[in-house]
């Protein structure tokens, strides 16, 4: 005979001293314990799956690179993930500095996306690439994102 009281969620047995046990009552109080983990961990509204705590304990990811002062240079960022945009900025430089005299424009910051980037700049899987004529691009405006000797930062998102 089963018991005479149940717990009041899962209705598995408590029993008292008079209560005669039986196997079927264990097997039956194995099967509804066994039945409500299995729901608990089957419920993707109270679980999250392991990329998805992947994105959100790593949404960005920050990187450095040394410029060389050449026309074009690819960045292997090491990435954990695929960025979907990204950021590039000259450490200790303003956004852009003009020149007044000489009517020329110096950007040291940049954006970067898989369809779309600030001219110069090309996003592909993981890596970074960064090209410069040498001359200006538009209007007496240079890309400044790999002169010699400058240390660039990246910020990467998901």
């Amino acid at each position: 005979m089963s018991s005479t009281e149940k717990t009041s969620f899962l209705k598995l047995n408590v029993w008292s001293s008079t209560d005669i046990p039986k196997r079927v009552d264990f097997n039956t109080d194995n099967s509804r314990i066994d039945t409500a983990f299995q729901e608990h961990v089957d419920d993707s509204e109270k679980h999250v799956s392991s990329s998805e705590r992947e994105t959100w304990n790593l949404p960005y990811y920050v990187g450095f690179y040394y410029g060389d002062g050449a026309l074009q240079k690819t960045i292997n960022t090491n990435c954990p993930f695929e960025p979907n945009f990204g950021i590039i900025f000259a450490g200790g430089m303003p956004p852009s500095v003009t020149d007044f005299s000489g009517k020329t424009k110096y950007n040291y910051f940049g954006f970067l996306s898989k369809r779309a980037s600030t001219s110069g700049l090309t996003l592909s899987g993981k890596q970074i690439t960064i090209s410069t004529s040498g001359g200006a691009v538009v209007n007496g405006e240079y890309i400044s994102l790999n002169n010699m000797g400058s240390t660039y930062c990246y910020l990467l998102f998901r």
